[in-house]
């Protein structure tokens, strides 16, 4: 697969598991009718895992390792998610203080996502899925 292609394709599983994420809050709010935060839990946790094995089998071609290195691999993927998600959430807050308001929160939080998954990809096959 070429370089331009395997971006491509990362930043396809990156919208998906976005979507994911957001659609499973939304059924949580509108259908299940719980609150923000059982519904941001709900969603990122089906994003997660959404995107660990989308990462696991198509990106990093490393499935079939048994379950306890699995488990292993999604622990310290979730973790380095955490972070990801604070540098995410820093540049979001950063760009609607800096840039005066909603616009800016969108661009600080589009600035961050595209850092946050870059950075997500590097310390994935750094630390995550080493060969």
């Amino acid at each position: 697969m070429s370089r331009a292609a395997f971006v491509a394709l990362y930043a396809l599983f990156c919208a998906l598991a976005i979507a994911v994420n957001l659609g499973l809050q939304f059924g949580a709010v509108r259908w299940l009718g719980l609150g923000y935060w059982p519904a941001l839990l709900i969603g990122t946790g089906g994003g997660l895992v959404f995107k660990y094995v989308l990462d696991r089998n198509y990106i990093f071609n490393a499935s079939g390792v048994g379950a306890a290195k699995d488990a292993t691999r999604f622990v310290l993927y979730a973790g380095f998610g955490v972070f990801t998600t604070a540098v995410f959430w820093s540049a979001e807050w950063l760009g609607h203080r800096c840039l005066a308001g909603e616009a800016g929160r969108y661009v600080g939080g589009a600035l961050g996502l595209c850092f946050g998954y870059g950075l997500k990809y590097w310390m994935d096959s750094r630390w995550v899925f080493r060969r």
